[in-house]
């Protein structure tokens, strides 16, 4: 699961600061996440593991932005 929350995490960097993006096939991870999430009750469902998906890509873009000189 950590593996699959920095990638999502490291596109989301590489996207804010316009730069090439990991060649990953993200729908792939993402569900495998979301199925991961819910079995292990990280979230109730899968809407909610979408918003877990979403403040993962909101805090990777956010870095890029305090990154910037």
């Amino acid at each position: 699961m950590l593996f699959t929350e920095r990638a999502i995490a490291t596109v989301a960097y590489a996207c804010a600061c316009g730069i090439q993006a990991p060649n990953l096939d993200m729908a792939t991870l993402k569900a495998a996440l979301k199925r991961d999430y819910v079995r292990c009750g990280i979230a109730s469902g899968p809407h909610h593991a979408e918003e877990l998906f979403r403040d993962i890509e909101r805090q990777g873009a956010a870095l890029a932005v305090q990154k910037r000189p």
